[in-house]
């Protein structure tokens, strides 16, 4: 990838990772990405790619990649591509999938965190259930 296809807007690069638009913007707030991922400042500014993206990796906690319903986002391959959509001889749509980072550590820690919560979450449950008096201790 040459210098110049790696320099993205943020709304570019939100596709390229696979989240919307403002939580770029978030993550820029955070200092999530931050330094040379970074040419120029506010509004306008373009995020390197390739910078971005192993910022990213290293900021982001894995339990970040956990949906809102609690089940983990595992990576799977999806290629950078654009396609070229005809709606008519006029001109050609360019559409752009949006990709998905593949790291099977962050797969594997994914895992192991959702382990961790249903534990978490079964332990609650029970704590409860005996709050509740559900539960009796007999002898």
């Amino acid at each position: 990838m040459s210098l110049a296809a790696d320099i993205m807007t943020k709304s570019a690069f939100a596709a390229h990772v696979g989240v919307s638009a403002g939580r770029i913007s978030q993550y820029i707030a955070e200092r999530k990405i931050f330094g040379d991922a970074l040419e120029g400042e506010g509004r306008n500014a373009k995020i390197r790619a390739s910078v971005a993206v192993e910022q990213l990796r290293k900021t982001l906690d894995p339990s970040q990649r956990f949906g809102a319903n609690g089940t983990a986002t595992r990576s799977a391959p999806a290629p950078v591509a654009s396609e070229l959509s005809f709606d008519g001889p006029e001109k050609p749509k360019a559409t752009v999938k949006p990709t998905v980072i593949v790291d099977p550590f962050i797969d594997e820690v994914a895992a192991e965190k959702l382990k961790q919560q249903k534990i978490t979450t079964a332990r609650m449950e029970r704590e409860e259930a005996l709050e509740l008096g559900r539960y009796m201790l007999t002898d």
